[in-house]
């Protein structure tokens, strides 16, 4: 796991911080990739949403990148302890943290948030702000799809050795139901768990939370929609929304927006995603 600045590592050293970003500010917005995908996701046509947060609002982008394929509990960790570090390293006093996450991403800050507040990090008295786009909140259909196929090649004559469990990663396991924590996997056998056993996990008080969600479909009740949600996120997922009330996701609802006609990828950079991000920040900076 490592930052990353104009698609150069960077080593989180005063003295190195200070040559590689002179015109550093003291508002920073880290972005975060999703699963299988890196920090080059966030570059578009044209200036990507980095670009456009420096130019627009003056925040300096730093791009994370981690291996998807890790446990998000073990990657929240290590994002707490770097962010730490960052902060600790920068050239100037830090003002403010704006975190942005794309689908696994999103998870992962939520993870790294939890963590850093059991271990009383000092950057998170500076975290003002968390987007997540396309964020499965409440876990990812894609993943009990593929989970409920094994069981079932397991369990049908002939077929056992085709079932694909050694294949997914612990990364895509934790999306089944969104495990954040250590303890929502730890002692479980996930190629044999049926049930939703994950700890509630808090939004963390005084910062200013934002859900982009994107549908295939033109209207929220279109058949395709409902079905099929972004294409790897459904809806509810997606806003924190859950049949069960104490699982949902208490958050402003003129803070979360649906994207209609548009894919899972396109939250990363449509225009008007963009658009709507920076309106949400533009208020909220000091």
């Amino acid at each position: 796991m490592g930052f990353m600045h104009n698609e150069v590592p960077i080593e989180v050293k005063p003295e190195l911080l200070a040559n590689t970003l002179p015109r550093a500010s003291s508002d920073l917005v880290v972005m975060v990739h999703g699963l299988c995908m890196s920090e080059h996701c966030w570059q578009q046509e044209g200036a990507g949403l980095g670009d456009t947060l420096n130019r627009d609002l003056g925040l300096t982008p730093l791009y994370l990148r981690y291996n998807g394929g890790r446990h998000i509990s073990t990657n929240g960790q290590e994002f707490a302890l770097l962010l730490e570090q960052l902060c600790e390293a920068w050239p100037v006093a830090v003002n403010s943290i704006t975190l942005i996450g794309h689908s696994m991403g999103g998870l992962l800050i939520r993870s790294g948030c939890h963590y850093a507040q059991q271990e009383n990090r000092c950057w998170l008295v500076r975290l003002q702000r968390v987007a997540c786009l396309g964020t499965p909140h409440h876990g990812s259909p894609l993943e009990k799809a593929g989970y409920g196929l094994d069981v079932l090649l397991q369990n049908l004559p002939f077929t056992e050795n085709l079932a694909l469990t050694t294949k997914r990663s612990a990364g895509i396991k934790d999306l089944r139901y969104r495990n954040l924590l250590n303890e929502d996997w730890q002692g479980v056998d996930p190629d044999r768990q049926s049930v939703d056993r994950r700890k509630r996990v808090l939004l963390v008080p005084g910062v200013e939370y934002y859900f982009a969600a994107a549908m295939v479909g033109p209207r929220q009740r279109d058949i395709q929609s409902l079905l099929l949600g972004d294409l790897l996120v459904r809806l509810n997922s997606a806003v924190g929304e859950h049949s069960d009330n104490t699982r949902c996701i208490d958050i402003e609802p003129g803070n979360c927006r649906i994207f209609y006609c548009k894919n899972h990828i396109d939250l990363l950079g449509d225009q008007a995603v963009q658009t709507q991000i920076i309106d949400w920040l533009s208020p909220k900076l000091h």
